[in-house]
């Protein structure tokens, strides 16, 4: 059976310390316990932005727009683009750490730190971008990795159908044996993809540094340009103020011959 969005949304915005309780409650209304059971508890920095969604959405779509504008923006404005998507980043991540004290959980450096990089994911990565989004984060997208596993569906996995008791003798050795290396290729291609989402993010965040860095050398040989026409100019005047000031010192000599005949 199907979980009621709606109810995994009031359990998502619960307290974290009441989250058992009102899953347990949520379970008993819905007729279907097994379904809300599989619901997973969030860890505090998924929870704090879980609950940052719900309360400061127009602040966090804001820094959504920043990060796609960062994306998009010509070389000319990508400096000060990135500034504003920083500063924007760093008001989210003290608004999350604001909600985890005022309900009771200090934000230690480590947890700071994983609600920086969710959030950061978030802003350029449209799975991650999801995620965030639909309030029902269990973990850090750090932490549970790019397969966004720690994301509460309306609809839970299936039940595991049930095992048959394991059969004795070398043909079940070579069984579990076989089982054991499915289970082991499969979470290898897990790490893979995991590996390969992380590095997409970084390509993406090395191309607005590159981008930054240009953008910064255009600066600087204007900067450099600019200051070679000054210098030229300033020359030039110096030179012209130099010559009216012979021509004054000869107009000066001149008058005060004329005076003396």
């Amino acid at each position: 059976m199907k979980a009621d969005s709606s109810a995994i949304d009031r359990l998502y915005a619960a307290p974290l310390d009441q989250f058992v309780t009102v899953r347990t409650a949520l379970a008993k209304e819905s007729g279907d316990p097994a379904a809300f059971k599989k619901l997973p508890k969030p860890n505090l920095p998924a929870w704090g932005l879980n609950q940052l969604v719900r309360r400061k959405r127009e602040e966090l779509d804001a820094f959504l727009r920043a990060g796609d504008a960062m994306k998009d923006a010509p070389a000319k404005d990508l400096a000060a683009v990135t500034r504003t998507f920083r500063s924007v980043l760093a008001k989210l991540v003290s608004e999350t750490e604001a909600i985890l004290a005022e309900a009771g959980h200090a934000a230690t450096v480590d947890t700071s730190r994983r609600i920086h990089a969710t959030l950061h994911a978030a802003a350029v990565d449209d799975e991650a971008r999801a995620a965030v989004l639909s309030g029902r984060l269990s973990k850090d997208l750090e932490s549970s990795g790019v397969e966004w596993l720690g994301v509460a569906k309306d609809e839970p996995a299936p039940e595991p159908t049930p095992q048959k008791k394991p059969k004795s003798g070398p043909d079940a050795e070579a069984e579990r044996a076989a089982q054991r290396r499915r289970e082991a290729l499969t979470e290898a291609r897990a790490d893979l993809e995991r590996t390969r989402a992380g590095v997409r993010r970084e390509e993406k965040a090395l191309e607005f540094a590159q981008r930054a860095v240009t953008h910064a050398e255009d600066m600087l040989r204007r900067a450099h340009a600019a200051l070679e026409t000054t210098q030229t100019d300033a020359a030039r005047v110096q030179a012209a103020l130099d010559d009216a000031r012979a021509a004054e010192r000869e107009a000066i000599a001149r008058l005060a011959q004329v005076e003396k005949e």
